[in-house]
């Protein structure tokens, strides 16, 4: 019994030993780094164990922190990832440049959305996706997808009115949700899948489940524990959301490629060659006309990263922005002139063109600034593949980089009184005084976001049609910037509190001149 026991002592120890041997790079790497003391095992994971809120709070103190002592470069161990933090802007943008695999973290999501481009570790496949991708995202395309736009902002505009005669606190973000996901599928697959008139959407529900797990596993560091993740039961709920993701897609896919065929068919009989260049195609059909063939199950993967990556980004970045009009009411003043004098005295009445949108620099100013206070992405993180020399320090392989977006954002060193909502920030000039690495909302370097061009003309689709309509107003729980409470998961998310009235506009104009 002795013996038995002592040499399953002595086994234990020697992998033990190979374990700590193999990471022995790691480990010398973070030597030099300075970081809170990690304990065995689990590292720094105590620092996220009391909620997502708290997550939040505790990374930006400890970059707070680090800056304050004058720290360009630190580290924490997640259990067994060692994670380095660059802290100046040529650091992070030198990573993102040059290390292209996402974070490992990534790769807790299931595998219908961790094998899209979105988050891919395999770079020559993620090359040639983005290639096509991009191609698909060109303004030619993507302007002709402000009419599906300004088609469902329409259909909330008129959800929200209700508000408007009753004058009570209301959330945004669950209305606009249904918004920009029948945006993303309309213009994705070219589906309607009307939910904003009621229905359930099984996609919906699904892929906001399958974020919510990934992001547990990605902070509770003991669920990456294959046999830990299946006892706790998510395991067995990720297969069949995966199940029911990638029959949805692959169904869809089918359909389309039969409607392609009949309506080329049609096309052909009818002559009607010219109609069928002025339709609206998605982003599957344009795909699927390609003489490039490609299988149903990459395009699946890639129509899922579209949708989430599309999805779970705008509608916080739609409702931080109202947010800011009614907090601010005199940057809400500038925007309803500029609007006006684009689109006349009753504002946003018919689907604007591209070029309107253009005019608007003031509010792509308040765009801007809002995304740099709530950045959709608020860390990005690289799997570092090979040795980066950064400031002094080699990062050594396995090891992952995280870009603190959100706290680059409010730094001093870059920004004049940060917390403070500013959207002059953006005016030619003062854009010239920062360095490139300072306003990254869309990430950088190759692996920066494919549809920003998309955010930015459905944000201000979204936003200059519901202030044509409605003054956005401040509500008791949130009427300054210190109301707004947040938690960071792999994207940034307002809490409850964070809620906006609205008045007619034409009501409250007329009320703000009588007084």
């Amino acid at each position: 019994m002795f013996f038995a026991t002592y040499l399953l002592g002595l086994i234990t120890m020697y992998f033990m030993f190979l374990y700590m041997w193999n990471r022995r790079r790691l480990y010398k790497s973070s030597m030099d780094l300075p970081g809170p003391i990690a304990l065995p095992f689990i590292g720094n994971g105590y620092y996220f164990l009391n909620g997502m809120e708290n997550v939040f709070f505790t990374i930006t103190t400890l970059y707070k922190a680090w800056r304050a002592i004058g720290t360009k470069i630190a580290r924490i161990w997640l259990g067994p990832d060692l994670v380095v933090i660059p802290l100046e802007v040529d650091y992070c943008t030198q990573v993102l440049t040059n290390q292209l695999q996402k974070s490992k973290q990534y790769q807790v999501f299931d595998s219908l959305i961790s094998e899209g481009f979105l988050f891919t570790q395999n770079i020559p496949e993620w090359r040639n996706m983005r290639k096509v991708i991009s191609s698909n995202f060109h303004f030619s395309i993507v302007k002709s997808y402000i009419k599906i736009f300004y088609d469902e902002v329409n259909i909330l505009i008129n959800k929200v009115e209700k508000f408007a005669d009753s004058g009570e606190p209301f959330q945004f973000e669950p209305l606009v949700v249904l918004a920009t996901f029948n945006m993303v599928m309309r213009s994705t697959l070219g589906i309607d899948p009307k939910a904003q008139e009621g229905n359930k959407n099984i996609v919906l529900q699904a892929t906001d489940r399958a974020m919510e797990l990934g992001q547990l596993r990605m902070y509770w560091f003991f669920l990456k524990n294959e046999m830990i993740y299946k006892i706790s039961g998510f395991k067995a709920e990720q297969t069949k959301i995966t199940e029911i993701l990638r029959d949805y897609t692959h169904t869809t896919i089918r359909e389309i490629r039969q409607r392609i065929k009949e309506e080329k068919i049609q096309s052909q009989l009818n002559g009607d060659h010219e109609d069928d260049e002025k339709k609206v195609k998605s982003f599957a059909e344009i795909m699927l006309e390609d003489e490039n063939h490609i299988e149903d199950e990459v395009l699946a993967k890639q129509i899922m990263s579209i949708i989430i990556a599309g999805q779970d980004t705008t509608k916080s970045e739609n409702t931080a922005i109202l947010l800011m009009l009614s907090i601010h009411q005199d940057v809400q003043d500038k925007v309803v002139e500029e609007m006006l004098s684009v689109f006349g005295p009753d504002g946003v009445t018919a689907c604007p063109t591209y070029e309107q949108l253009q005019e608007l620099k003031y509010l792509d100013k308040v765009i801007k600034e809002t995304l740099r206070l709530f950045p959709a992405v608020p860390i990005v993180g690289r799997n570092i593949d090979k040795d980066e020399l950064v400031g002094g320090h080699i990062l050594a392989p396995d090891s992952t980089a995280a870009v603190m977006i959100y706290n680059i954002h409010r730094d001093p060193t870059y920004y004049t009184n940060p917390e403070v909502f500013d959207p002059e920030r953006f005016s030619p000039e003062e854009i010239l005084k920062r360095p490139v690495g300072a306003y990254i909302p869309f990430s950088y370097g190759p692996r920066d976001c494919v549809g920003k061009k998309y955010a930015m003309l459905q944000m201000k689709t979204i936003v200059s049609s519901v202030v044509s309509k409605y003054r956005v107003l401040p509500t008791p729980e949130c009427n300054k910037m210190q109301d707004i409470r947040m938690e960071v998961r792999s994207t940034l998310k307002l809490l409850e509190t964070c809620t906006i009235r609205l008045r007619r506009r034409s009501e409250w104009e007329q009320e703000r001149k009588i007084k």
